[in-house]
């Protein structure tokens, strides 16, 4: 208890000190303020007047400089396009790949056709296999 109030006694009496502190710096303050302001005034005019007299300012144009700038964001734009329809374009291919219909001979297989076709090359398959197993065991 004594020491919360002790820490509480400090803090307000520190914030009583930096109160009174720029109490007393206030109007030193604002006449430094005053005196900037007017120094600034005097120094900008002057530097405005000095780039105006370069050779290659006075030539310069907002207008040129605009135009370009523009121009350069619209051919970055349009490159942006150009990538992103490409990619729209391979992945409706893709799409369209995936969910297309496969020739996976369903009718046949109900018909009995393609299971005709499917126990000739499992034969097949099972002979080349026998043929491999018979070189390999001599």
């Amino acid at each position: 208890m004594l020491l919360s109030f002790s820490l509480t006694l400090v803090f307000f009496c520190g914030l009583i000190g930096i109160i009174i502190s720029v109490y007393r710096k206030i109007p030193l303050l604002l006449k430094f303020e005053r005196q900037e302001q007017k120094k600034k005034t005097k120094i900008i005019p002057e530097i405005i007047k000095k780039v105006k007299n370069i050779p290659a300012v006075k030539n310069f144009s907002i207008d040129g400089l605009l135009q370009k700038t523009l121009s350069r964001i619209k051919i970055i734009i349009m490159r942006i396009e150009n990538t992103i329809s490409v990619k729209l374009i391979e992945l409706r291919e893709k799409s369209r790949k995936k969910n297309a219909p496969r020739d996976d001979n369903y009718w046949k297989e109900l018909n009995g056709e393609g299971q005709k076709e499917g126990m000739e090359q499992a034969k097949k398959k099972a002979k080349s296999l026998k043929k491999k197993n018979k070189e390999l065991q001599n």
